[in-house]
C-alpha cells in the first residue's frame, strides 16, 4: 500500500436526496436517465475500452430517483455513468445532472476512507458513489480486490411496468 494518498471517497445518494427541497423531489420523480459505461469511460480516456467490450455493455435506462427496496429510502441516481436524460432537452438535462452530482458530492454526504492493510469495506452501489483519490502512481502500485453481488436493480422500464400493474401513473419525463 502507498504510505499516503490511499483513500476512497463514498457519497451517500440517499442523504443527498433526503436533503433536497420537496419541490425539487417532486420535479425529479418519474424522470429517466440513460446510464452508460461508454459515456463514463470516454470522459476519462476515449480509447480506454475496446469497441467489442463497449458493444457488449449497452446503456441502461434508470429512474433518476430510485427506492431501495430493503430500506424504503430514496436515492438520486447520478454519477459518472449518468449520460443523459431520456426525452429531455440536452442542455437542460446536462445542467440538471451536473447540479445533482455537485449536490450529492458535498462534504456532508461524503465519507473518506483511508485504507490500511486487511481493510474490508462493504457498500451498496445502488445508493452511493465512490471514487479513488490520487496517489503517486509512478512510485507505488495500488492493488484492490472487488467483489460485486449481482441482482435485479429496478430499471426505468421495470419501474414503469410495476406502476402499470398497480394502477399508478408516471408524470411526464421532462424536467
Amino acid at each position: 500500500m502507498p504510505p499516503d494518498g490511499e483513500e476512497t471517497e463514498f457519497a451517500s445518494l440517499c442523504a443527498a436526496y433526503e436533503t433536497l427541497l420537496e419541490e425539487k423531489k417532486a420535479r425529479l420523480d418519474g424522470l429517466v436517465v440513460e446510464h452508460s459505461l461508454t459515456y463514463s469511460r470516454a470522459r476519462v480516456a476515449p480509447n480506454l475500452m475496446s469497441e467489442a467490450f463497449l458493444k457488449e455493455t449497452r446503456p441502461v435506462n434508470q429512474a433518476l430517483v430510485r427506492t431501495i427496496p430493503e430500506s424504503g429510502k430514496k436515492a438520486v441516481s447520478v454519477g459518472s455513468y449518468a449520460a443523459r436524460g431520456i426525452d429531455w432537452p440536452i442542455e437542460k438535462g446536462k445542467a440538471l445532472l451536473q447540479e445533482l452530482l455537485e449536490w450529492a458530492t458535498q462534504s456532508p454526504f461524503v465519507y473518506r476512507h483511508s485504507w490500511q492493510a486487511n481493510d474490508l469495506l462493504v457498500y451498496d452501489n445502488r445508493c452511493c458513489l465512490h471514487r479513488g483519490r490520487p496517489w503517486d502512481r509512478g512510485t507505488y502500485k495500488r492493488i484492490r480486490h472487488r467483489t460485486t453481488l449481482a441482482g435485479d436493480g429496478p430499471t426505468a422500464e421495470q419501474d414503469r411496468n410495476y406502476g402499470a400493474v398497480f394502477g399508478q401513473t408516471r408524470p411526464s419525463n421532462r424536467p
